[in-house]
């Protein structure tokens, strides 16, 4: 795989801005830097190769839009924009990390080699996603927007 220096830089940037809570960016920086020292000790792979892997994998094609009817609602897919796509599988991400009993650093790494290598919970939420809306695609001449 090519690895574009910009397109890293850029979903570097992008996943920062994910991390931010409460303005403080530098704190999302180190975590960030923590999960690289973290992934050189594990693999061989940096960071922004195996992040950019990863979001590929993991990008969704579609989202859903709720419509309402004729007193029926039916979930509507809606092809993604690919700035929207990243910012999807990105904040999928950063969901999958989240949690109480480990360190987010740990759990994001562990996702991160996991989503690597197509079984993550990144890989079956997409899986479960174009499911749904292969099942829903009846719905989609309701797509007048």
């Amino acid at each position: 795989m090519v690895v574009n220096k910009d397109s890293c830089k850029n979903l570097n940037n992008l996943f920062v801005q994910l991390l931010i809570k409460k303005g403080k960016k530098q704190k999302a920086e180190k975590l960030l830097l923590k999960v690289s020292h973290k992934l050189l000790q594990q693999n061989s792979q940096t960071l922004p190769a195996l992040l950019l892997e990863v979001v590929k994998k993991a990008e969704p094609l579609v989202t859903f839009k709720k419509i309402r009817l004729k007193g029926s609602s039916y979930s509507v897919p809606l092809f993604l924009e690919n700035q929207q796509r990243l910012k999807t599988a990105l904040n999928w991400l950063r969901l999958a990390s989240a949690g109480v009993k480990k360190s987010f650093v740990d759990k994001l790494v562990k996702e991160l080699v996991s989503s690597s290598s197509n079984s993550g919970v990144l890989s079956l939420q997409r899986k479960e996603l174009h499911q749904k809306a292969n099942q829903n695609k009846v719905f989609a001449h309701y797509r007048w927007f």
